[in-house]
């Protein structure tokens, strides 16, 4: 996808059409020209293999050539970016740029919400890849590559898009949220994320391929039961997917149809074996495996999800919990500088 968010969707075509599942999108927002002159980078520079910390002074420097004054502040801990965001915005910031992996942008807009609304509605969140690996910006047409998200920061326009909320129980027993921008998953996409971060991080990016292999070795489909705004599903599931933006797996198009503008979430309920989620990786790079029999598609502005069992939740590639989870969309509620 190469378009920037209120220009039509990814192929060009319609987007899908109103029905009892589609729902009737919203109309595309208007761009808000942009032009700051300082910005607060919020960095995690363990992020990509440690990429993004090799490609700090880079993306520093194409920064300044652009007439940006930085402030770096560096998270060395999970959740101190989300810290880190908060402080920035209370100081006056008001244009965050999120430098490193879908982690880092999920804990920094953590930092920037509060209580559904922003914690300052003139804020802009900006991600830059710093060739981590990123799946936030290949929605939006965004670069790996520092030289050339700085270049496009620079001269960019801000969009208002939609962000996804989860209510998970958390190991106090009590109910927990996060807000994510790209994707959540219940069931055997959380238990890989949940098994990835117990793994050392000298392992690096391998963790994510053990945790996933760590989860199939022991998941088991489990019964859960789905209600939402627009229908309700009880039955056996390996894994649900949902999704705010299309991109996962360091370039999967998972959710092709997924729009940041349209006020829904599209889900995903797998209903076959959980070695679908194995033997589809390859559809799944092109974004072919849907229509798939044992994938039920529908979109919600909220659902929620109770379980037999436990199951493990994740946001943005972070655990978040188990179930009970409830998912929302906050329509339009973040300026994403694009």
């Amino acid at each position: 996808m190469t378009e920037a968010p209120g220009s039509g969707p990814p192929d060009g075509g319609e987007r899908p059409s109103s029905g009892p599942d589609r729902g009737r999108p919203a109309e595309p927002g208007p761009a808000i020209e942009h032009r700051a002159t300082h910005a607060t980078l919020i960095v995690d520079p363990r992020a990509g293999r440690g990429r993004v910390g090799r490609e700090l002074p880079v993306v520093e420097a194409e920064l300044g050539r652009r007439g940006l004054t930085v402030r770096t502040r560096r998270s060395s801990r999970p959740g101190e970016a989300t810290e880190l965001a908060r402080q920035a915005l209370a100081e006056g910031e008001r244009f965050l740029l999120a430098v490193g992996d879908d982690v880092t942008a999920n804990e920094v807009l953590n930092g920037m919400f509060d209580d559904d609304v922003p914690a300052d509605p003139e804020a802009v969140l900006g991600v830059v890849a710093a060739n981590s690996g990123s799946d936030i910006v290949r929605t939006f047409g965004l670069a790996q590559d520092p030289v050339v998200a700085a270049e496009r920061l620079g001269m960019g326009s801000v969009y208002q898009i939609d962000v996804g909320k989860a209510t998970a129980r958390g190991a106090d027993g009590r109910a927990h949220t996060r807000y994510f921008l790209n994707m959540a998953q219940v069931g055997l996409g959380g238990l890989a994320a949940a098994r990835a971060a117990r793994l050392p991080r000298l392992l690096r990016r391998s963790r994510t391929f053990w945790g996933y292999w760590l989860a199939m070795a022991t998941y088991r489909r489990t019964a859960v039961r789905m209600r939402g705004d627009r229908r309700d599903f009880e039955g056996v599931v390996s894994n649900i997917l949902v999704a705010n933006l299309q991109f996962a797996g360091q370039g999967m198009l998972v959710s092709p149809r997924s729009w940041p503008e349209d006020g829904y979430l599209d889900l995903q309920v797998w209903t076959g074996p959980k070695a679908e989620s194995f033997t589809l990786l390859p559809k799944m790079f092109i974004g072919e495996h849907l229509p798939n029999p044992h994938i039920l598609e529908y979109r919600s502005t909220r659902v929620e999800i109770e379980s037999d069992r436990p199951l493990r939740v994740e946001t943005d590639g972070r655990p978040a919990g188990v179930t009970p989870v409830t998912f929302e969309v906050l329509p339009r509620a973040l300026r994403l500088k694009v």
